[in-house]
């Protein structure tokens, strides 16, 4: 399976089979989150896999049943780009376990944070952003999760267009679409786009709360999906050229 593919298939799991998740997975999984791929330069995110059996509310909108193992996602605090970052690499490691058949549910907001705080021990500048829930995938949901999924509208997208204005641009488009599919806290999709030339500036319409996270994991699947060399930047002055949403990032093509 390819990330695209990865992108394209994956769905939030609220139901797993009681079964560990197999031993190579889960020793490549350790592997990548002893030093995850940081995604921004001056960034510092780090992910924790607690090997531990959740049932019942886990956070919001997660009712979760028959999950062995989670990860929780930490990261210091050190700009505006801290959460965004954060959110880019889980991502990076949800789309990874798509690609192993693995079924996962990110998690925000209210999850019950005490096993995950003893088990991630947080330094006094790092915060605990969020985890995801990862196993085998049951053969059908529990009906409470299919309520809650529905009552979330995880399914739902945007159409393109109100997402990104890119003119003629269209040869971000591949790259968008996938950040289109993203998922995100209430299927809010926070993350617009702008096309300028050979930049495409990222912007966040509510950057309160999950929002920059949020924006992160749609961050990571534009990255999937562009093939085109460049690199993240901040530029300057493009906070100007939509002042009513939050400037995050742009990526310049070469």
């Amino acid at each position: 399976m390819t990330v695209r593919e990865a992108i394209e298939v994956r769905k939030s799991v609220r139901t797993y089979k009681k079964e560990a998740v197999d031993s190579e997975i889960m020793a490549r999984l350790r592997e990548m989150c002893r030093e995850p791929r940081q995604c921004l330069p001056g960034q510092q995110a780090r992910i924790v896999v607690i090997e531990r059996g959740l049932e019942g509310r886990v956070g919001t909108y997660g009712i979760i049943s028959g999950a062995q193992c989670c990860l929780a996602l930490v990261y210091r605090d050190v700009d505006g780009l801290s959460a965004v970052n954060a959110g880019m690499v889980m991502e990076n490691i949800v789309l990874w376990l798509t690609q192993q058949s693995q079924g996962t549910c990110w998690l925000g907001g209210t999850f019950s944070r005490s096993n995950v705080t003893a088990a991630a021990s947080p330094a006094p500048d790092e915060r605990i952003a969020a985890i995801v829930v990862l196993g085998i995938a049951a053969d059908r949901e529990r009906l409470v999760a299919r309520v809650m999924q529905k009552f979330a509208g995880s399914r739902r997208r945007r159409a393109f267009d109100d997402l990104f204005d890119i003119g003629d641009n269209r040869q971000w488009s591949p790259a968008l679409e996938l950040m289109r599919l993203a998922p995100s806290a209430l299927n809010g999709q926070p993350w617009r786009a702008v096309a300028e030339g050979n930049a495409i500036h990222f912007f966040c319409t509510k950057p309160e709360g999950l929002g920059l996270l949020d924006t992160g994991i749609g961050l990571a699947h534009f990255a999937a999906g562009n093939d085109k060399p460049g690199k993240w930047e901040t530029v300057g002055n493009a906070a100007s050229i939509r002042p009513e949403w939050r400037y995050v990032i742009s990526f310049l093509a070469e």
